[in-house]
């Protein structure tokens, strides 16, 4: 290709990504408009619930619990829903008497539960540029089990609830819950101790989203400390102080300089909204880690390796992001931006500032059946310059029987951050759930 070519190449993918960030603030000016909108998380809000009505977590993600566990995935996600030994659905044997009702599975006892995440995926990746020694491809074509989570969780009391999560991965959750107020209170305050993720962004149980992994809230980004969670009606708050840590790393035990902080304070506050069939979440959250050993994952390909020795002298971070999530009948909308800046303690390193956003429309002309779009970037560099990756997607959604999803993706990603450059991708779930 020459010059020319490479100039609008290069154009090209700066007119996306401008019109890509263009997209995300005109989401994020709903959060700050006085609209009508309202939203709810897919699944477990379309009535109007909180996350916490359908997971464990008072955030939402991992197990699941109440109609998480029982209605949403028996009756209203799968094409065939769970049918009695009458051959009439659970929904109509409540109503009808006429048969009991059986326990969602892994409700060993009334405090006792199980639950569990196992996806099996297929992965095909063709990059834009040979990587190869004999100047052929680096194609991916592989099988791979992205997610298997094993779930306890065990009401001791009514007000106390004890919760662990073990991976295939060496990461784990593990973390009491106390309530000041029995669980179906309107409003409570609750206080969590132990290794869980830090409350920020949504926890949509996508950790390869730009807005999860890419900034340092991917599944193995537990962190260890406390939470103070408290609800009333429809507005929500969480408040946690945590080691500040990446990765498996679990002890805050790093650092050349020792000072009196040293630990991470994250929050999200989120409100629900309802104006007739037209349903919405809006967000904010907010992160500060005093100095941290390692820099935001964001900014990986920032940090040439012969600084390493300057970053581990510490780096402060501070993130800030907003969310959107909207439902209106069958069409549901999710938006996320998130900045990330890192301030390092060497002199030799200047600050960093980078963003991720991702947005999802999805479309569910029936019961069971979904089709979506995909928008993702993220630029580790506040900037519009040639460094961004810029991702586009379509796939499907099938949900044939009760706690089994199928899924189909296919997308193009344009980047200037990689050795390969951009790609085209295709992905097959099968993702089992109880």
């Amino acid at each position: 290709m020459d010059d020319h070519g490479k100039s609008r190449c290069r154009f090209v993918r700066r007119d996306a990504r401008i019109a890509c960030s263009i997209a995300v603030a005109l989401s994020l000016g709903l959060l700050l408009a006085p609209a009508d909108a309202h939203a709810l998380p897919r699944y477990a809000a379309q009535e109007g619930l909180p996350c916490r009505a359908c997971h464990l977590d008072p955030g939402g993600g991992g197990m699941r619990r109440g109609p998480g566990s029982d209605e949403v995935p028996r009756l209203r996600l799968p094409i065939m829903p769970w049918t009695g030994v009458s051959g009439a659905p659970d929904s109509d044997a409540r109503e009808s008497g006429s048969q009991p009702v059986a326990a969602p599975p892994g409700q060993v006892t009334p405090w006792l539960a199980f639950g569990g995440d196992a996806r099996l995926a297929y992965r095909w990746e063709r990059p834009d540029r040979r990587t190869g020694p004999d100047g052929s491809r680096l194609t991916t074509n592989t099988f791979d089990l992205p997610q298997g989570s094993l779930y306890v969780g065990a009401t001791v009391h009514e007000n106390v609830t004890i919760s662990l999560t073990v991976d295939i991965d060496p990461s784990f959750e593990a973390w009491g819950l106390f309530r000041l107020l029995p669980d179906d209170s309107e409003s409570n305050l609750m206080v969590r101790a132990g290794r869980f993720m830090p409350p920020f962004g949504l926890p949509l149980g996508r950790d390869d989203r730009f807005t999860r992994a890419a900034v340092g809230l991917g599944r193995a980004d537990r962190d260890t400390g406390f939470e103070v969670i408290g609800f009333a009606g429809p507005l929500t708050g969480q408040i946690a102080l945590v080691n500040g840590t990446f990765g498996l790393t679990s002890l805050d035990i790093n650092g050349s300089e020792r000072r009196l902080f040293e630990k991470a304070v994250a929050g999200r506050f989120s409100l629900r909204l309802s104006f007739g069939p037209l349903r919405a979440e809006v967000g904010l959250g907010g992160y500060y880690g005093d100095n941290s050993p390692r820099a935001n994952p964001l900014f990986d390909s920032e940090i040439p390796p012969a600084a390493t020795a300057d970053v581990a002298r510490g780096v402060d971070e501070v993130r800030a992001g907003g969310f959107l999530l909207a439902s209106l009948g069958p069409v549901d909308y999710v938006a996320e931006l998130i900045y990330v800046r890192d301030m390092f303690r060497a002199d030799s390193l200047a600050a960093d500032d980078g963003y991720a956003s991702h947005q999802e429309l999805t479309v569910t002309p029936i019961r069971g059946i979904a089709g979506m779009v995909e928008l993702d970037f993220v630029d580790p560099e506040t900037e519009f310059r040639d460094n961004g990756s810029l991702r586009a997607g379509l796939g499907a959604q099938l949900f044939p029987w009760p706690y089994l999803e199928l899924r189909a993706t296919a997308g193009r990603t344009w980047s200037d951050a990689t050795p390969t450059g951009g790609q085209w991708d295709v992905g097959i779930d099968c993702h089992v759930f109880m």
